[in-house]
């Protein structure tokens, strides 16, 4: 894919999330609880949820922190309870392992137990502001038609975009 028509997707992007509570005061912990919350789930859904969320635990030293019976209380209303508590064991190890530091490099972040590529390369490119290249099954599914690359199990159309992308 060209530089242009990643500047174009890019641009797109911009104009379609910028006024997502997640996108216009990004940082890593709030990215971190919006992708966790976004697996899913819609995004109106998490909307009415986000900020109070936040309000319970406004930092990932909280989150550590609260009981298993907490965060699923403050969850209620997404759905999917296991993500709360893998929120929450996420918080504990970036807590013990990190000092509480979100780490913004795609091996470490892929070592926390309950972040796969998706996730880390959303925290790094959305939350650090960093190179990475978050695909979801909708980007892929318009990519791979971009490229004439039919949707099979496999990595064939990641390391098409990884390499277009460096």
């Amino acid at each position: 894919m060209s530089q242009k028509h990643f500047s174009n997707l890019i641009e797109w992007s911009h104009s379609q999330y910028s006024h997502l509570p997640w996108r216009s005061q990004r940082t890593l912990y709030r990215t971190l609880v919006s992708e966790i919350m976004l697996q899913q789930t819609t995004v109106g859904t998490v909307l009415n949820h986000f900020e109070k969320f936040l309000s319970e635990y406004p930092t990932i030293f909280d989150l550590a922190k609260s009981s298993e019976e907490q965060i699923c209380i403050s969850w209620k209303g997404l759905g999917y309870y296991r993500r709360a508590r893998n929120l929450r064991n996420l918080a504990i190890q970036i807590v013990d392992q990190f000092n509480g530091e979100i780490p913004t490099d795609l091996d470490s972040l892929l070592n926390l137990k309950g972040i796969g590529p998706y996730t880390a390369n959303a925290i790094i490119a959305i939350g650090a502001d960093l190179r990475g290249l978050a695909v979801d099954a909708n980007l892929e599914r318009v990519l791979s038609r971009f490229y004439g690359i039919s949707l099979v199990k496999g990595p064939k159309l990641q390391q098409k975009l990884f390499s277009d992308f460096k």
